[in-house]
């Protein structure tokens, strides 16, 4: 999480040069994945991280431009998208490569996030992601 961090320090340091704020130029798409549902302690140690590994390789694959792709919690990843008309395509097309195999494990969540105004916010909304919540 600390390059997410790192990246966002930086945009928001040189966005006075940008022509619209922050948020209308940039976006955090987050996928959840549903609570593990793991039959032994094999699936429990190992399970999780090889699932979000995928989950990772799958967000990498489809945004493959330069965005930053990270690990933010347990069952998160959160991708650092430019907000432009590729971006509700590229969502789409990440949940339709999810979904076929990760339907058997409860699926995941999709949602963009935009960006606060100011740095120290985006602190704050990058803290609550990571948390942990079930669904």
């Amino acid at each position: 999480m600390a390059h997410l961090r790192g990246r966002l320090t930086e945009l928001y340091r040189g966005d006075t040069r940008g022509p619209a704020p922050l948020r209308d130029r940039y976006a955090l798409v987050v996928v959840e994945a549903a609570a593990p549902r793991f039959s032994g302690i094999a699936d429990e140690v190992f399970g999780l991280d090889l699932r979000m590994s995928r989950i990772g390789e799958s967000a990498r694959s489809v945004f493959s431009a330069g965005e930053t792709v990270c690990r933010i919690g347990p069952r998160r990843i959160v991708i650092l998208a430019s907000r432009n008309e590729g971006l509700a395509r590229r969502t789409t097309l990440l949940r339709n490569l999810l979904e076929v195999g990760e339907r058997a494990l409860g699926g995941v969540r999709i949602w963009s996030e935009s960006l606060p105004l100011v740095a120290e916010q985006a602190s704050s909304l990058l803290d609550e992601l990571s948390r942990d919540q079930s669904f």
